[in-house]
């Protein structure tokens, strides 16, 4: 997911980006300990989050603008090893790669970790749109 924002001194300037990611892999770990209680996860300074030592998370923040940021989550949800591409597979297994689907063996309703994960990181919203589960 990626959230656009405007930089502002009543937010986030340019310079404090980097404190944003830290919280943003914080915030994504708490909501995976709620989900993951029996597994290890650890925040990898700065931006990515494991599970029992295999990246489940990486965490990009850019300003395109001086005025604007944008903050990417890349969380792996419900994605199968069957579902990537023979060519890839090799390079998942060597990097440690996994996802939820892997760790709990079942689908999570994306709309509502979306929304977990949001509220974690403090944004006021509503959520009418219904994700897809895969």
């Amino acid at each position: 997911m990626s959230l656009g924002f405007e930089l502002s001194p009543d937010f986030f300037t340019r310079d404090q980006l980097p404190t944003l990611s830290v919280m943003t892999a914080q915030s994504v770990s708490n909501v995976l300990k709620r989900h993951l209680p029996q597994h290890k996860i650890e925040v990898h300074l700065p931006n990515d989050v494991h599970v029992d030592g295999k990246k489940i998370c990486g965490i990009l923040l850019e300003s395109p603008t001086p005025q604007y940021g944008i903050l990417g989550i890349g969380l792996n949800v419900n994605n199968r090893p069957g579902d990537v591409p023979p060519e890839f597979l090799a390079d998942m297994t060597d990097r440690q790669i996994t996802s939820m689907i892997e760790l709990l063996g079942k689908e999570t309703d994306i709309s509502r970790l979306t929304e977990e994960l949001l509220t974690k990181l403090g944004f006021t919203f509503s959520l009418d749109i219904p994700f897809p589960v895969r």
